[in-house]
Order: structure tokens, then sequence, then C-alpha cells
């Protein structure tokens, strides 16, 4: 499939529909950054299949296909993989787990459409629950790691890509890179040490929301994705 051009955004604030401009990430920084590297996250969103318009209504509920392998990137933790299975046996469990020195597995519960997943170090932890039934595919990451001053880029899952700054306890957007389909939404409040972002994906049906917050040296990061009602493949 053809990846859809990206755009960049000037940096700008607003409350109705209004974008959050950015520089890609990807591109060389004019200015290089002297920080400590950019931990990353990323949660890939299912790819929607073609779809035939003819066809009335909602798909039939066997139609949403979810199965498939899902990589999830978690930032300075690593990277886990989950593996959605559908069909009579229908379940999503942990198939692959590769964690950075410092950080082990502390919990996991498996219970069909249900997974939650803890991971520690000593002074960091990484919450991830992913869910699939009622037509949904969702995924919650929750980081809570030290706020040390620095540039931090996430990966918004098909969406693109957004880069917050941390300056003793204020965070604000610093990069925001992001697919010409996906609709944008936020505020960056820096004075008040929190970002918050949602980007919109009308024609899939797909969703994500990003907050991150800089308190007493921590920085709290929530990363969440939502699919429903559509066919989905995953390649």
């Amino acid at each position: 499939m053809p990846r859809t051009p990206k755009r960049q955004f000037a940096l700008a604030l607003t409350c109705a529909g209004a974008l959050v401009a950015c520089g890609a990430p990807q591109d060389p920084d004019p200015s290089p950054v002297t920080t400590p590297p950019a931990r990353t996250t990323e949660i890939p969103l299912p790819t929607p299949a073609e779809f035939d318009e003819t066809e009335p209504g909602e798909p039939a509920l066997d139609e949403v296909i979810f199965e498939g392998d899902y990589p999830i990137d978690v930032g300075p933790a690593g990277m886990v993989t989950v593996t959605v299975q559908n069909g009579s046996d229908a379940a999503v469990t942990l198939s692959d787990i590769q964690l950075e020195p410092g950080w082990r597995q502390e919990n996991l519960e498996e219970d069909r459409d249900e997974l939650e997943l803890e991971l520690v170090s000593d002074d960091g932890s990484i919450d991830i629950d992913v869910t699939v039934n009622n037509r949904r595919f969702d995924t919650d990451v929750s980081i809570d790691i030290p706020a040390q001053n620095g540039e931090f880029m996430f990966r918004l899952g098909g969406a693109g890509t957004i880069t917050v700054e941390v300056d003793d306890d204020a965070v604000r957007v610093q990069n925001l890179d992001v697919r010409d389909d996906w609709e944008v939404r936020g505020e960056d409040r820096g004075r008040d040490r929190t970002v918050d972002i949602e980007l919109t994906n009308p024609e899939t049906r797909q969703a994500v929301e990003f907050e991150a917050e800089a308190d007493d040296d921590r920085l709290d990061v929530q990363l969440n994705t939502r699919t429903r009602s559509v066919r989905i493949t995953h390649e």
C-alpha cells in the first residue's frame, strides 16, 4: 500500500479541530540536540483492508479481523509483541518480550480478549493493556520514568510521531509529524506541565490519545489507541 504523504505543521494550540505543528523527526535537525537520546514507544494500529462500499451498514462481527502479531515499542524497556487469534479460540497473548538491561517483567495477566503486562526498573514502570472485543482493538500504555531534561520521541501508532521536551518539570511539544489522513487537536500547556493531543482518522474510525505530564521530577505518559467497526488486516 503506498504510504500517505506526511505533512508538517507550524506549532499552534487550539481547542477545536486545530493542528499542532512540527517538523518530521526523521529529517536531519539543523540544530543538533545535545540532550540524551530520545526514548521511543510505538503502538502500531491495525491497517484497514479494502472495503466494498456498496455493502450496507456495519460489517458482520465475524468480518472484523484483528488476527496477527503486533509489536509494541515500550520505550526504555524495549519491545513486546502480542498475538491476536480469531475464531472460536479468539484470544490475545504475549508472544515475545525483549527487555533492555535494568528492566524486568513484574506481572502478566492473559484473559482471552485482554492482556495486562507490567514492566519495572529501579526508577520506572510501564503498564501495557491490550483488549480485543466488541468490534474494538484497544491498546493502553502508561509510562512512568524520571523527567530528565531533554527530548522524548513517541510513535503515535499509524498516525505519526510526537517529540516532547522536558525542561525543569515543564513539558511542551517540540515536534509533531502527522500523516495527511489524520486530524489533530490538542493543547500544549507547557506552563502547566501538560501536553494533551488527540488524533482521529474518520475514514478508518481509528483514534490515538497522547498525554504527557511532568511533575516532581517524574514524566508520566499515557498513549492509547482505539480502532473500531472496520474490516481490519495486519501485515
